[in-house]
């Protein structure tokens, strides 16, 4: 079924034409080829695990994370016979945090390879909004000066 559209009117089709905003219809173009050059990046992007392993000062405690997740946890014989509950608890604390801390400072390094790629994108399309409003704001001056 075919639809009738109503003709465009002279002011917009001159409008359409104006170079400012072919202009900005290429920054769109740019913008949107960068946003699909990131996308199709980041699915060949393997996304590995991140692992981390803390140990506490003295080797009494061994912490591995796995993706924020304790894989193994190890304590020297020893000194956990030795040690008060409270020096236990204080060591295993820390040493939990400090694989953290890792696991963080890992994970925020992965998302700054990919945060370049996402700041470019976001510039374009800014440029592209700010060229687009700009030509419609000339235009319209123009067609108001008719």
């Amino acid at each position: 079924m075919e639809q009738d559209l109503a003709p465009i009117s002279p002011s917009l089709f001159r409008m359409s034409q104006h170079p400012d905003f072919t202009d900005a219809f290429d920054s769109i173009a740019t913008a949107a080829a960068l946003a699909n050059k990131v996308r199709g990046r980041d699915q060949e992007r393997p996304t590995t695990p991140i692992e981390v392993t803390a140990v506490s000062r003295g080797g009494k405690v061994s912490i591995t994370m796995v993706d924020g997740m304790a894989r193994s946890v190890r304590l020297d014989e020893i000194w956990l016979t030795d040690a008060d509950l409270s020096d236990i608890e204080d060591t295993v604390r820390d040493t939990i945090n400090d694989a953290w801390q890792e696991a963080s400072e890992r994970a925020l390094a992965a998302l700054r390879n990919v945060t370049p790629d996402m700041a470019e994108v976001t510039a374009a399309v800014e440029s592209a909004r700010r060229e687009l409003h700009d030509a419609y704001n000339r235009a319209l001056t123009e067609i108001r000066e008719m």
